[in-house]
């Protein structure tokens, strides 16, 4: 497990750092040939789709308002089904997974928001709910059980990120970060915690996300 934490750790920080330099090469290339604006005024509304959430059975979206030039406020929510209990399938044998989360972000943007291309860094606050079946065998009376384990929490920290233009008023958001993570209630949140993707352990932890986003005049 902690060879694959820091692989992924490895790929996270290097799409993160590539895109960025990217960003410059492309900014230097088109100078003179493409507006660095996708639109002269600002967008004010912000709709978020989060498409990594249904590869386990979720559902997510967000809403960013513009409350000035390089600054917004964002929310997401979501809920999770999911039959083969997505990425708690490496820590058990788990199935029938729900749960739900919430985010709330202030995003501190680099550029203007109509840029094709920005960095923001959002302090963050994080609440979330799990719960899932767990498959076990009891050898003193020779039986497989099902056990219902759950765990929820919070998490207050920040997230760094960065924007790009995909085509006209579309973009995509890859962030990572972290914070200090605290269990509000359960007694399960070692055995449903994925890092990276969805930590219930406390203390500190890293995670990541990818967000695909529409603008909204």
């Amino acid at each position: 497990m902690k060879a694959n934490k820091i692989i992924i750790a490895i790929t996270l920080f290097s799409t993160f750092f590539s895109l960025t330099a990217q960003r410059k090469v492309i900014r230097s290339n088109d100078k003179g040939q493409e507006s660095p604006l996708v639109q002269n005024g600002i967008f004010k509304n912000m709709i978020h789709l989060m498409p990594l959430s249904m590869t386990v059975g979720g559902l997510e979206a967000g809403y960013e308002q513009v409350v000035k030039e390089k600054q917004s406020i964002f929310f997401s929510g979501g809920f999770f089904l999911s039959q083969n209990a997505g990425g708690l399938s490496f820590n058990g044998n788990y199935q029938n997974l729900t749960g739900f989360k919430s985010e709330f972000q202030y995003r501190f943007y680099k550029r203007t928001i109509n840029h094709r291309s920005n960095i923001f860094l959002a302090p963050s606050l994080l609440v979330k709910t799990t719960s899932a079946e767990l498959t076990s065998y009891n050898v003193l009376t020779n039986k497989e059980e099902i056990t219902t384990q759950s765990a929820s929490s919070f998490a207050l920290g920040y997230m760094l990120g960065v924007r790009n233009n995909v085509m006209d008023n579309i973009f995509v958001d890859f962030m990572i970060g972290g914070g200090i993570n605290l269990p509000i209630s359960g007694d399960a949140h070692k055995e449903l915690h994925v890092p990276f993707f969805s930590p219930y352990q406390r203390g500190t932890q890293i995670r990541a996300g990818f967000n695909v986003v529409i603008a909204l005049n």
